[in-house]
């Protein structure tokens, strides 16, 4: 049996290599314990081994740790919405992939520069996957973990911990880094202290790519990492332009082609992690007919070991006679075209039909306030789009202004921690109205 205690080891030998222990500071707002507005970041760096040498000498002893620890062991259970388009779950946790995940963290130390000691804030509830993966690096490299007020945070909280309490990496969903951008981009403030970070990631999906250009054109250091809840980190690029996503060791992934990818103009493979993984998810969650987990993420190869996430299966939309559209294209263009000033969000739908359409919410709601002007912003939408959408194939073209349908700004169904709009519960709320469309 091997040994799988390696999560309170990894703290120990952090006390060996690292300056500092891992300290964590809570916004000025929460209800205990210290005030981080108070006291300076550097108040909060303890020597790791004089903390070692206090807790054995004041604090009352826990006992020896365990020796041994069967790999399948659940050390806990997360609870997850699942994928955009599926359903809430429970994902137990086991000591092999948890053994796993810390060696992820460690072999990724050895590429991303440091230049200082690593200051982050909290993506997510101290529940959430994601803040718990940050949570494990900040201890791994002895850096020290903000908790702002609330998630999302508002803009002058984060200005806040960049400028006085020493934020040197931002961690943040695509959607509301998108928002933060494009709020940047009128914000001088908010620019200058966005300057001042040494990097910028985000996961969980892909940044839209005129933001994405943007940052990159103002030489901000961006890490995209690619991860869910039921494997944690996968696939990682970091720095320069257009760097493909490669896999993170230990991990061990298939990347199998789709079975019905008949009419794609790209040759899509969805990443698959067998059981031999040390990250295969819990044996509940696999597939019974393989044993191994199926993502249903979709990668384009690039080059040999380095890919590039083309959308979730459920992103791209199976049309009528089983032809398949990029939704999630359809829905990056209408951003970049009609985002500045008459788009807020969209999101396409059209499973089973002979063409697509898009639901969006207006960038003002007073557009609503009649037909006519309704139907203004509709013909500007499809005017704006029709360039891309005349080099797409047929089954992907959005052609008819009826097939552009506007409801109040904020009111599309998203996902609670990454604000990704939920498109099959958009689908299920117009399909009377695309039955009437396509009848």
């Amino acid at each position: 049996m091997a040994d799988f205690s390696t999560p309170l080891t990894a703290l120990r030998a952090t006390a060996k290599t690292q300056p500092y222990a891992t300290a964590v500071k809570q916004e000025h707002n929460a209800t205990t314990g210290p005030r981080y507005s108070d006291v300076s970041y550097h108040q909060f760096l303890f020597s790791a081994n004089g903390l070692l040498s206090k807790s054995e000498s004041k604090l009352t002893p826990v006992g020896p740790l365990p020796k041994m620890m069967d790999g399948d062991q659940i050390l806990m259970i997360y609870h997850t919405s699942g994928s955009t388009s599926g359903a809430p779950k429970l994902v137990p946790i086991t000591a092999r992939w948890m053994e796993c995940l810390i060696k992820k963290f460690s072999s990724l130390s050895e590429f991303l520069p440091l230049p200082r000691t690593m200051v982050k804030v909290a993506i997510g509830s101290s529940t959430h996957m994601g803040s718990t993966m940050l949570f494990l690096e900040s201890d791994l490299q002895g850096g020290c973990f903000i908790i702002p007020t609330s998630i999302p945070y508002p803009t002058s909280e984060l200005v806040d911990m960049i400028d006085n309490h020493g934020l040197t990496r931002l961690d943040m969903f695509p959607v509301f880094l998108s928002q933060l951008f494009r709020q940047a981009r009128h914000d001088p403030l908010l620019f200058r202290s966005l300057c001042l970070l040494d990097h910028i990631a985000y996961g969980g999906y892909p940044l839209d790519p005129y933001e994405e250009a943007w940052a990159h054109g103002h030489n901000f250091y961006l890490i995209s990492a690619f991860g869910f809840t039921e494997v944690g980190l996968n696939l990682i690029s970091y720095g320069a332009k257009e760097v493909a996503l490669g896999p993170v060791s230990p991990s061990i992934f298939e990347f199998v082609p789709l079975g019905d990818d008949q009419n794609a103009q790209e040759h899509l493979v969805e990443l698959v992690v067998p059981p031999e993984s040390p990250d295969c998810p819990h044996c509940s969650l696999r597939d019974a007919t393989d044993g191994k987990f199926h993502t249903g993420d979709l990668f384009l190869e690039i080059a040999l070991g380095e890919y590039a996430f083309r959308g979730r299966d459920d992103d791209w939309v199976k049309m009528e006679m089983a032809l398949r559209c990029d939704a999630n294209s359809i829905e990056v263009d209408a951003l970049q075209c009609c985002g500045d000033d008459l788009i807020h969000a969209v999101v396409a739908i059209g499973v089973g039909r002979p063409s697509p359409a898009i639901v969006l919410g207006p960038k003002h709601d007073d557009v609503l306030e009649s037909t006519e002007k309704t139907r203004e912003l509709q013909l500007k939408v499809l005017q704006r789009i029709t360039p891309f959408h005349r080099r797409r194939h047929k089954h992907e073209r959005i052609e008819d202004v009826n097939l552009i349908f506007v409801v109040p700004q904020r009111s599309l169904p998203r996902t609670d921690t990454k604000g990704n709009i939920r498109r099959l519960k958009v689908e299920e709320q117009f399909k009377q109205k695309l039955d009437e469309m396509f009848k």
